[in-house]
């Protein structure tokens, strides 16, 4: 098995290199005639990451998703993940057979991934839960609080005029967010690529 999902190291990769063309070479020097510029450098930075970090997640929980359906496809393997499906779906399905049923479960599970929109708590956890994850149990608590922030701060930052904004992130704080968000999307890619 792989250390990391080629979608964490896409992940990674498409982070520093945002990082490399929005954020200042020396995040903590730069001269007060560039603040404006680095304000807005530093806020498109924090809004394509999120955008970055939503997207690998619905893309690695469609993976493990997939692959545990396939499972069951092929020889009715029945893993936490098909266990959660079946309990997390939403729908009146009335389908004659177990298989179809489980796979309505299963196209249900694809609907809830396209319709999410964001990475604060609730998001993540409806995402985690077609998985199986309780998040009280298995998520670190910090790191879901972080991911919170960091969604309720690009939301500010997206929908709101920069003079609206009553808090800036100079890019030094701004790196050190995301880079703490990576160390804990690194150990969620490692835990999703060892479910049961």
């Amino acid at each position: 098995m792989a250390r990391y999902s080629q979608h964490f190291k896409a992940l990674n990769k498409e982070i520093g290199r945002l990082r490399r063309h929005f954020l200042p070479q020396q995040l903590s020097r730069y001269s007060s005639n560039r603040e404006d510029e680095i304000r807005d450098k530093t806020r498109a930075y924090l809004v394509l990451v999120h955008a970055e970090i939503e997207s690998y997640l619905e893309k690695v929980i469609r993976d493990v998703i997939n692959a545990k359906y396939q499972e069951w496809d092929a020889g009715r393997k029945c893993s936490r993940v098909v266990v959660a499906l079946v309990a997390s779906a939403r729908g009146n399905f009335n389908e004659a057979s177990l298989d179809d049923y489980v796979k309505k479960c299963y196209e249900s599970a694809h609907e809830v991934i396209s319709n999410n929109h964001g990475i604060r708590a609730h998001n993540l956890k409806k995402l985690f839960r077609l998985l199986g994850i309780d998040t009280d149990e298995e998520i670190d608590q910090t790191w879901l609080n972080d991911m919170d922030t960091f969604g309720k701060l690009r939301g500010d930052i997206a929908h709101q005029s920069r003079q609206q904004l009553t808090h800036f992130l100079d890019p030094k704080d701004a790196k050190q967010r995301v880079d703490n968000l990576l160390k804990g999307l690194r150990d969620l890619d490692r835990k999703l690529q060892r479910l049961p």
